[in-house]
């Protein structure tokens, strides 16, 4: 009898004991760690499991988590979102898990004890904010979720098998771009107003017809994935470990001093997807028996000069491939692939490869593979430099003798001559602001056979205020073509100002203008370059009332341009 009454004392007691707080529960401090047991909203209970015992049994919580509480998980395949702004603390979300931040919420992440407070292997989703007042890690797979426009990407210890992905982009850039990143994916559509990160240990992925522009020197130490969208590489360089992918739709605009660079091993290959407006790639691929780095860009027509003097009168492909390389082109040398579209070369085309070497336009042995628009050069040994194509034994002797240009008459006197012509069609005169974009303005028929001096005149009696610049293409009977040198001249004459009041627009706007020439419109265009609105300007007044009630809030660009003349203005549409 004694020996059952002991043997229930017993056990009475470590019941007691089992249900008898800690000292550290006793000293005030909370031990309780959270676990989700489902998917759910973080502030229902039943989202959750609690533990007394560091994990050792686990029960249906009464409450949820809180930056108090020890330890927070989201497991595998549950994801948890929060409906009130929320502190947290020692917060883990495992591989699989995901914490969504809707619109308007804010996550922030305490301070405490421990070394990091939120690590993240699954997924942190964010269409509100987070505040890190304590540490973030996203470790290896883990992802982050930037789902909005503007907002602040927080600032995070990445592993450099971790994701970064920006999504819903519009009209403001997020900040926090300047943070080492793992893998980063840009998926925002039509975005004209972002930048790349400098640095990135794992992959660049660009997609969502994205448009991006460098901000400075950038480094991935991953691969380039050109799924869709450009990037702008303006005065800055783009180095990456690889590329992937690069199409019509997806390629490096070269539009600076900015080239873009990869390292090619022996016996590899690697596409450059670059391009100006249009995509025109080269392959090259390295037989020289060791690494190397290679740096392409793309640039515009050929001139006699190489990017100077006047432009190449002969048949040609209107596009020219800066290639250079690290180190001596030894071994089998390097297979150079050049692409290019129907719209960049003349018809009755055979091309070759030429390169611009000891100050004029060489062709290389003319050992080429030519396909539709593209041409392949088998084994090239020599230096790199400016690569172009243009016609076999193309660069003879010009026709051109003379060509000026002379302010008269209120308009502007062209002359040119010859000194012969053979199977000359006719002349297409061509008029430009910035040497980039040309418009023809007048056609004047040639002799088309003649083996004497010919003069020619043209009357442009329509100038714009400001630099104008003048070109004469050649059309032949059978299909080439080359243009003349470029003359300049600067056309004196006043440029209209422009007021906008009140500036942000609540549904209408007050323009006030001077010096418009007739034909004078406006235009309202958004940051992503869509017209919202046009229409003409009063020739007979100097003010007038734009109305904008079907405007959405955001910012705007008020352009008021005419023959010669532009003038813009930045607004807010409240």
């Amino acid at each position: 009898m004694n020996q059952i009454y002991t043997k229930i004392c017993v056990v009475i007691l470590f019941a007691l004991l089992w249900m008898m707080p800690s000292a550290e529960a006793q000293n005030g401090i909370e031990l309780t760690d959270f676990r989700s047991v489902t998917s759910g909203n973080w502030e229902s209970a039943s989202t959750w499991q609690i533990s007394y015992d560091h994990g050792a049994n686990w029960i249906i919580a009464h409450e949820s988590p809180s930056y108090s509480s020890a330890n927070i998980e989201i497991r595998n395949t549950h994801k948890v979102t929060i409906n009130t702004d929320i502190t947290v603390d020692q917060l883990t979300i495992k591989e699989g898990g995901v914490l969504d931040i809707p619109d308007g919420r804010t996550l922030t992440i305490f301070n405490g004890k421990d070394e990091v407070d939120l690590m993240v292997y699954g997924s942190l989703s964010n269409s509100g904010s987070v505040k890190p007042l304590g540490s973030l890690a996203f470790g290896k797979g883990g992802l982050y979720v930037h789902d909005r426009d503007g907002g602040i990407i927080p600032h995070s210890s990445w592993d450099p098998g971790s994701n970064c992905e920006i999504n819903n982009v519009k009209s403001v850039l997020p900040s926090g771009l300047e943070q080492t990143f793992g893998n980063f994916s840009w998926k925002s559509g039509n975005s004209s107003i972002a930048s790349i990160p400098t640095s990135i240990t794992g992959d660049l992925e660009i997609d969502k017809n994205a448009r991006l522009i460098l901000s400075g020197n950038t480094n991935v130490n991953g691969l380039l994935n050109m799924s869709s969208g450009i990037i702008e590489l303006g005065a800055y360089d783009l180095t990456v470990a690889g590329i992937k992918g690069g199409s019509a739709n997806a390629f490096v605009m070269t539009s600076g001093t900015g080239m873009l660079k990869s390292t090619v091993d022996p016996e590899t290959n690697i596409t450059f997807p670059v391009g100006l407006n249009t995509y025109t790639p080269v392959t090259l691929t390295n037989h020289t028996g060791s690494s190397h780095l290679y740096s392409v860009r793309l640039l515009g027509d050929m001139y006699s000069a190489g990017l100077s003097g006047a432009p190449v009168t002969q048949s040609h492909v209107k596009r020219i491939w800066d290639i250079n390389m690290d180190g001596s082109n030894t071994g089998n040398g390097v297979d150079l692939s050049f692409g290019w579209n129907s719209s960049e070369q003349p018809n009755n085309f055979t091309p070759a490869l030429y390169r611009f070497q000891t100050n004029k336009w060489v062709m290389q042995s003319d050992a080429s593979a030519k396909g539709n628009h593209s041409l392949t050069y088998k084994g090239y040994k020599g230096s790199f430099s400016l690569f172009s194509i243009a016609a076999a034994n193309s660069f003879l002797p010009v026709i051109w003798r003379s060509f000026t240009a002379n302010k008269k008459d209120g308009g502007v006197w062209l002359q040119w001559s010859t000194t012969s012509e053979q199977n000359i069609q006719d002349f297409v005169v061509e008029r430009s602001k910035d040497g980039l974009s040309w418009e023809r303005i007048a056609v004047v028929s040639a002799t088309g056979n003649t083996s004497s001096s010919h003069q020619y005149v043209y009357l442009d009696g329509s100038v714009w205020n400001g630099t104008v610049l003048y070109r004469i293409l050649q059309q032949d009977l059978d299909g080439r073509e080359g243009y003349s040198a470029v003359v300049k001249l600067e056309m004196s004459g006043v440029v209209p100002t422009l007021k906008m009041f009140p500036n942000p627009v609540i549904d209408h706007s007050m323009l006030t203008y001077t010096n418009a020439p007739a034909g004078t419109s406006y235009r309202v265009m958004d940051l992503a370059g869509r017209l919202m609105q046009s229409g003409a300007v009063q020739q007979n007044s100097t003010q007038m009332r734009i109305d904008m009630p079907g405007l959405k809030t955001g910012n705007y660009i008020l352009i008021l341009e005419g023959y010669g003349i532009r003038n813009t203005r930045v607004f807010q549409k409240l």
